[in-house]
């Protein structure tokens, strides 16, 4: 079987590629089987680009991570505070907050109806 090579040239910072030298030395690797593994991991990775990326940097996966959860946590909060007003609202309307939520989309669709017509528009159920 007969193989072509294919040469990489890269522009890096001369302290970073000092210390990457040590570090890669102290593993036992010179820089090009570093750069041969990382391509036979990116090339094992291609079905998984999100993998390939929390492993190459997961610094900006975690900064991600925390976005998504205080963006979730902020959701949250605002639907709690939501729910608050409806209760505060309900009590000081005098409404029965069991009677005020319809259990599904079906009573929700019967309430605006009612509201808006008037009456139960049972016809439409039929």
């Amino acid at each position: 079987m007969t193989t072509t090579a294919a040469q990489i040239n890269v522009r890096l910072d001369a302290d970073l590629k000092r210390s990457g030298d040590a570090a890669l030395s102290r593993a036992g690797m010179t820089p090009s089987q570093a750069v041969r593994a990382l391509w036979q991991l990116a090339a094992s990775l291609a079905d998984r680009p999100g993998a390939l990326e929390d492993i190459l940097l997961p610094s900006r996966v975690r900064t991600e991570q925390r976005e998504r959860e205080k963006a979730a946590k902020r959701k949250l909060e605002l639907m709690d505070q939501g729910s608050k007003l409806f209760a505060a609202a309900c009590r000081e309307s005098g409404i029965d907050m069991v009677k005020a939520q319809p259990s599904d989309d079906e009573g929700l669709k019967r309430n605006a109806y009612a509201d808006r017509y008037g009456e139960e528009m049972s016809w439409l159920y039929e």
